[in-house]
């Protein structure tokens, strides 16, 4: 049971548009419309008509990514294995009992991806309040009670992991003597729930019979994002492009003007 991945934030959205690659090209046509304008006088009109389209090209597709990347953020990479699950930082919160119980290299290898806990109340709080601290460790049939919890949240906060499983099947069965009269009874009895889907109703209605009990309540445990007016602090990193458009600008007109001082210089010598 891992907390559903985050989006990325607006540093790494601007620092997915401005990549290397799109300012190398944009600095290429830059030297181009400079080579354009310096070099070829005689079709000067028609290269800086093309250039001119690329650059209205550029900027629209820098535009049109930039707000569609604001607008829908793209997620962090998925967690899908427990290598990648040390990468992350993330932990999970689990039972001393549950991990004595893991094979040996395992827990020798990935000992610290977990915070293990004797308090079963401790993980049981944690885990049915949804605190996206951690990554828990859930059977199957209590993750069904999860799921169904969730479809009141605004958005879901938690997902059940398959790459990230322990045990793949963990059988609960009744021992039963081979020669028990009731055996063949018995088996029909299972195969008739499993054909009926009442295996499958209880699963699904067992979160609402909890809520019944007064085990759990109905509640969206998911962050609430609230539009709220901008402030000043919005407009940051307006202000620093802004800045350091302001001070490009700048340099590139103390060169032009040095440029200028320096042949007048020269054709007074």
């Amino acid at each position: 049971m891992l907390p559903v991945e985050p989006s990325i934030t607006l540093p790494e959205v601007i620092q997915r548009v401005l990549s290397c690659e799109a300012i190398s090209f944009i600095f290429v046509v830059c030297l181009a419309f400079t080579f354009a304008e310096s070099y070829c006088q005689r079709l000067k009109w028609l290269w800086c008509l093309i250039i001119s389209i690329v650059i209205l090209f550029v900027m629209s597709a820098f535009i049109a990514q930039f707000f569609s990347m604001l607008i829908g953020r793209p997620q962090r990479p998925t967690i899908n294995s427990f290598n990648e699950l040390l990468a992350s930082g993330l932990r999970i919160f689990g039972m001393q009992a549950e991990f004595d119980g893991m094979a040996g290299d395992f827990r020798a290898k990935y000992a610290s991806a977990f915070q293990l806990t004797n308090n079963p109340k401790e993980l049981y709080i944690r885990r049915n309040f949804f605190n996206t601290s951690w990554a828990y460790t859930i059977t199957k049939i209590k993750w069904h009670i999860m799921e169904t919890h969730q479809r009141y949240f605004t958005h879901p906060v938690f997902r059940y992991s398959e790459n990230l499983c322990f045990n793949g099947f963990t059988p609960y069965s009744l021992i039963i003597s081979e020669n028990c009269v009731f055996r063949d009874t018995i088996r029909l009895y299972i195969m008739e729930i499993y054909q009926s889907g009442l295996l499958d109703y209880w699963l699904t209605h067992s979160f609402y019979d909890m809520v019944k009990a007064g085990h759990m309540q109905i509640k969206d445990y998911s962050t609430i994002y609230h539009l709220r007016a901008l402030r000043l602090e919005d407009y940051r990193f307006a202000r620093w492009f802004c800045s350091v458009g302001l001070v490009m600008a700048f340099a590139v007109f103390v060169l032009e003007l040095m440029q200028h001082w320096v042949n007048i210089f020269l054709d007074s010598l």
